[in-house]
């Protein structure tokens, strides 16, 4: 036997992939959910993050498109 197996391959990356993406998940779920916070939604919207390209593209027309209670009563900004 000259290496690992596929089994064995497969084994390793899925004990190092894994944790690998759970911190990003952690990483990129924080900041998203407190701009969702700001702009006055529940957090949980941020974890639309998880469904690739689509759950991206969803979160920004919402983020877009919704009404902020902080930015409410200022004047627009150019």
């Amino acid at each position: 036997m000259v290496g690992p197996s596929s089994t064995m391959q497969g084994l390793y990356a899925l004990i190092f992939a894994l944790p690998a993406l759970a911190i990003l998940a952690v990483v990129m779920y924080v900041p998203t959910a407190k701009i969702f916070a700001m702009a006055g939604k529940t957090k949980y919207w941020a974890l639309l993050q998880i469904i690739p390209v689509i759950g991206h593209i969803v979160l920004l027309f919402i983020l877009a498109f919704s009404k902020w209670p902080a930015v409410d009563g200022r004047p627009e900004e150019r």
